[in-house]
């Protein structure tokens, strides 16, 4: 009658393939993250953009911001990014309706080199009557914006749902995505907020 027990090597070979095993699925699991593109946010920066005009790109790989910088519009559209970002100098070859739609949606948007009066009227109206600018604002610089869903029909207003308008000069992708990560965690508790009737 065989033995039911498995012996102390056996056992240990067991726990050593299958530790081997997960650690293999999380060493997959990261490159498929890293590749698919689990991106917190999806920059547009085509090639038409001047060198000297476009964001400093020493830090825009650090993993830990999770940015994917993209060419084409196209690659914007087909992304669901959480944070999206243009670059002012591309605004012909940018899709406004797109834009707007993921606005009102509650996606963040930051425009690169674009105050919020160029703002205003193209992503909705009152950008530049509720913006905070900390300035004077040089190149290059943003405008951050983002709205709770379901915001006032007639365009930004204060005492009026939940939205983030601010421009500051850039200062290095770090501090930027930091302050993204602030506005959409300000705009999604503003969702979970019942509004006052």
């Amino acid at each position: 009658m065989p033995n039911a027990l498995i012996s102390p090597e056996k056992r240990v070979l067991w726990i050593f393939a299958a530790s081997a095993l997960v650690f293999a699925l999380f060493v997959l699991f990261g490159r498929l993250v890293s590749q698919v593109g689990l991106d917190f946010l999806v920059y547009y920066e085509p090639s038409s953009v001047p060198i000297d005009r476009r964001l400093p790109s020493s830090d825009r790989d650090n993993p830990e911001y999770a940015i994917r910088t993209v060419g084409s519009f196209n690659d914007v559209e087909s992304k669901q990014p959480t944070a999206l970002m243009v670059h002012g100098d591309a605004r012909e070859s940018v899709n406004f309706d797109f834009l707007r739609s993921e606005f009102s949606r509650g996606t963040i948007i930051i425009a690169v080199n674009m105050l919020p009066a160029e703002l205003d009227g193209l992503l909705a109206g009152g950008i530049q009557d509720v913006a905070d600018i900390q300035g004077p604002l040089e190149h290059p610089f943003f405008t951050m914006l983002g709205k709770t869903e379901g915001h006032c029909p007639e365009g930004l207003q204060r005492d009026c749902g939940v939205f983030i308008v601010i421009a500051r000069n850039f200062s290095g992708f770090g501090d930027m995505n930091n302050l993204a990560r602030d506005s959409l965690d300000r705009i999604l508790r503003g969702r979970l907020t019942p509004a006052a009737t």
